[in-house]
């Protein structure tokens, strides 16, 4: 026999268990031999099958009267030929009868299914419940990420996008651990019992009228003309992507030449965004871009982050006066990355990606944009090194992403210095700056003096000890290329 007959099989609890009304272990057993049978000396064998109810009496009657009921329905509704309205009043009562009966009967229908499943549900929770005392089965080690929710989690949660990230304290690992215990204890049977008994599709689908918010004046985009469009694409490339990395300029010159920007929506907006410039002419091509996504609905898309990062920069360019949209859409940019799992680590072994690198400069730029802002607007950051433990990004320069040679890709030769070992360098200077920010300007600053034990003056004076230490060691580890004195 096949293994996934006997899997099939041996789903439930074994002939032994279930006469004892015990826990049975058969299916975490490789021998096929549950623990209770070994300790008893019997065979263990899977040859009872549940009873099943039978057909409550009248069931054949109401059936024939449905069936009565659903023709006459099919005549009044006929469109090829008239129903006649009896004349007998008698006759008319017992027809309107008859049709509220068949129209109540499936709400009767569903609740005597719902006792149903739930004595079934609860006899086997009962001899799960009783068989605790004589076999514990030690509960499985937790895990301590959830990148990737189990196919049972997924039918809960119905519209709920799997590349969406959730932390060990979310209410979804909490969920989905009891949903793993609740496993263990029923059957395959009365687990998919319950599991349809509790689904509540009405909360948990997201309708189709709040997928997308209608924005009829963005639907057509319009852009440069390829010469200027060309044209500006190149200037971005060459004086604001190698301080801020954001793009991978091969990648993104290819999408234009190949016309991705009038086929997807989401990377021409990327496109807009990238070829407006602080005049006022380049407003002409930016008040097409939305300020929110326009499906709130849909998991945050490497699109919708290099947007967003885009559309801070044109903002910090043409004017000082929108900063408080400045500080405000950056927030919104980190928690979208935070959606995303952006600023957790990714597994050891993980051979880096273009899409990956790019998430991560999305990433890093929104952290560093977030803490500038934040200290000249004196208001906390939308996120802090606490909450973050994401890869820096990678030294290398975008034409040695996707080499002829696989082996070779994100690998910088030797003896030619990387453009973003500023970017590097800029994001320790920024960590010298957060530190400052907490210690010499956080809200909460007694309360490190008070548990070290010194005065407030002693505090200050110890931050500018390491304050002063960390400038130093920073100055110390800039690259010979991106030296102030170059």
């Amino acid at each position: 026999m096949n293994s996934n007959g006997q899997r099939q099989r041996n789903q439930s609890a074994c002939d032994g268990c279930r006469r004892k009304r015990v826990r049975c272990d058969t299916i975490t057993i490789s021998r096929g031999t549950c623990s209770n049978c070994v300790q008893s000396k019997i065979e263990c064998t899977h040859g009872m099958t549940k009873r099943k109810r039978g057909p409550r009496a009248g069931v054949q009657r109401v059936t024939k009267r449905s069936d009565s009921v659903r023709s006459l329905v099919n005549r009044i509704l006929s469109a090829s030929k008239p129903f006649d309205v009896p004349e007998d009043p008698e006759v008319v009562r017992k027809i309107l009868v008859d049709l509220a009966n068949f129209a109540r009967s499936p709400d009767r229908q569903l609740a005597e299914t719902r006792d149903a499943g739930i004595n079934e549900v609860s006899d086997d929770i009962r001899s799960s419940a009783a068989s605790k005392f004589t076999y514990q089965q030690e509960p499985p080690e937790i895990k301590d990420s959830i990148e990737s929710l189990t196919e049972d989690f997924q039918k809960m949660l119905v519209d709920v996008h799997w590349q969406t990230h959730y932390g060990k304290s979310s209410n979804n690992i909490l969920i989905q651990i009891t949903l793993d215990a609740k496993r263990d204890e029923l059957d395959e049977k009365a687990f998919a019992a319950a599991w349809t008994r509790y689904q509540r599709p009405e909360l948990w689908k997201i309708l189709p009228w709040q997928r997308t918010i209608e924005a009829p004046e963005y639907l057509y985009l319009e852009f440069p003309e390829r010469d200027s469009l060309n044209e500006l694409i190149a200037t971005h490339f060459e004086e604001l992507n190698p301080f801020f990395p954001l793009l991978h300029r091969p990648t993104f010159e290819a999408s234009v030449a190949e016309h991705l920007h009038l086929r997807d929506r989401s990377f021409g907006l990327v496109v807009l965004a990238d070829t407006s410039n602080e005049h006022s002419v380049g407003w002409r091509w930016f008040r097409q871009i939305p300020v929110v996504r326009p499906s709130l609905s849909e998991a945050t898309k490497l699109y919708d982050l290099q947007l967003c990062v885009l559309f801070v920069f044109y903002l910090q360019m043409i004017s000082g006066a929108l900063a408080e949209a400045v500080w405000t859409i950056i927030g919104l940019g980190i928690r979208c990355a935070q959606q995303r799992g952006l600023h957790r680590r990714k597994p050891k072994g993980q051979k880096p990606t273009v899409a990956h690198e790019l998430w991560k400069r999305a990433f890093w730029i929104l952290v560093s944009t977030d803490l500038v802002a934040s200290v000249i607007q004196g208001r906390p950051r939308a996120t802090t090194p606490d909450d973050f433990d994401a890869e820096l990004p990678a030294e290398c320069d975008d034409e040695f992403w996707e080499p002829t040679d696989p082996e070779l890709a994100f690998i910088q030769p030797e003896g030619k210095p990387s453009t973003a070992a500023f970017f590097l360098s800029l994001l320790k200077a920024v960590e010298i700056l957060g530190f400052a920010e907490r210690t010499v300007y956080g809200v909460r600053q007694s309360d490190f003096w008070k548990r070290m034990g010194i005065s407030k003056l002693g505090w200050k004076q110890k931050a500018m000890f390491e304050l002063d230490a960390a400038l130093n060691k920073f100055l110390d580890t800039i690259p010979d290329h991106r030296s102030p004195s170059d």
